[in-house]
């Protein structure tokens, strides 16, 4: 009895064990497995499909006559000429903050329609940090990359009136935040965010101090997704 006791000890305190491991663990993949970009095949999309996903990003009357970029295997390319000066594309995770663990992540789908000043000065970003990531840049080397290009004024800072809709029902943030909600954001070079209100409880401005690029988002929820429907309300 005392040898079967002492075993269903040791069974118990094994499978503990293991269960405490399988909680942990995916948060320390996370840390360690996007360092550097997965194999290209990863990020990429069905070509029709990524130009739905990326026009989903603001309603048809501006997405249906912005030029449209899709993810190709050296950068992106111009998939569908617009008319209306805004572009849509479909981001990935290395436009995501370097702070966050899936940095990198291949499944983040991150689609947004630029506005022509955020298309003169968010999309340069947008291209560099594409190209930083497909030449095989760890994490690190990208950020110190991003910083020196701003120091040497190779990017530039977001003109007046930057901004974008991020309203698509397909988005995806990764596991943490999943797809979100309907929102739009505003750039600025960095700006003391309490103009706006920002960060305060109850307030509907979400703020993001950015770095290494010195820039301010501030991100603003709204109450429909492009397609018209309404979007979840948060009860919390």
């Amino acid at each position: 009895m005392r040898r079967r006791g002492v075993a269903a000890g040791w069974i118990a305190f094994m499978f503990l064990t293991l269960l405490m491991a399988g909680r942990i663990a995916p948060a320390q993949d996370a840390e360690t497995r996007y360092q550097r970009i997965a194999p290209i095949d990863q990020y990429l999309m069905d070509r029709a499909a990524e130009i739905a996903l990326a026009r989903s990003a603001a309603p048809s009357s501006v997405s249906g006559d912005a030029e449209v970029l899709v993810l190709g295997r050296k950068g992106y390319e111009t998939a569908v000429k617009g008319k209306n000066g805004f572009v849509c594309v479909v981001e990935r995770s290395w436009m995501s903050p370097f702070d966050e663990p899936e940095f990198l992540n291949p499944d983040q789908r991150l689609p947004l329609c630029l506005n022509p000043p955020a298309v003169r000065t968010h999309l340069p970003l947008t291209l560099k940090a594409t190209a930083l990531a497909l030449s095989g840049m760890t994490k690190s080397q990208m950020f110190d990359a991003i910083k020196v290009a701003y120091q040497k004024k190779d990017l530039p800072l977001p003109a007046p009136g930057s901004m974008c809709f991020m309203l698509s029902k397909q988005q995806y943030f990764g596991r943490k935040y999943g797809n979100a909600d309907p929102h739009v954001m505003f750039w600025f070079p960095q700006a003391d965010h309490m103009n706006w209100g920002a960060g305060l409880p109850g307030s509907p401005v979400y703020i993001q101090q950015d770095s290494p690029d010195p820039i301010t988002t501030f991100v603003i929820s709204v109450a429909q997704w492009s397609d018209g429907t309404a979007a979840p309300t948060d009860t919390n």
